[in-house]
């Protein structure tokens, strides 16, 4: 396997199956890229055993199921998901992701937003979880992020009020 490996883009092919376990073992690995393919069953937990990644794409696939939590412990600063068909509910630990991109967008998702997703010490610039099926308010801290450039919770079934910003 190609151990010393950094980046790995297979992206925009027809790609099909599942991710291989193997993928752990491309320890050098900081950007993969596995978008515009047709991939599928649940969220590939080989990629949060990569040390140095710190790019995720998988969009555009058809990847299922639920999150898992481990993915928004890991020292990533892009995790690019949306136009898949993962469903369930959003872990709540979202929030303690470093990430500064997150698109979940196009999904199944239902539930409410995280409430720790409000931590203004958060160095999110860019949420996008349009078109899934989110109910609950916008967590409080979501309208104080500084650095928010990008939010979009267009399409889901949000009520409450607006936070302040």
């Amino acid at each position: 396997l190609l151990t010393e490996l950094s980046l790995l883009h297979l992206n925009t092919n027809r790609f099909s199956g599942t991710i291989p376990d193997s993928f752990r073992d491309l320890v050098s690995l900081t950007e993969l890229d596995l978008s515009n393919n047709q991939f599928s069953g649940e969220f590939p937990i080989s990629t949060l055993q990569i040390p140095n990644l710190v790019y995720l794409d998988l969009r555009f696939n058809q990847f299922s199921g639920q999150l898992p939590a481990e993915l928004f412990n890991k020292p990533l600063d892009a995790i690019l998901l949306n136009n898949n068909q993962f469903s369930g509910e959003l872990p709540e630990n979202m929030g303690s992701s470093p990430a500064s991109v997150m698109n979940l967008a196009n999904n199944k998702f239902s539930g409410v937003i995280p409430a720790s997703l409000g931590d203004v010490n958060s160095a999110l610039k860019e949420i996008l979880f349009l078109n899934n099926q989110l109910t609950g308010c916008i967590p409080e801290g979501l309208g104080l992020f500084s650095d928010m450039q990008v939010l979009d919770l267009s399409h889901n079934s949000l009520t409450g009020h607006l936070p302040e910003s």
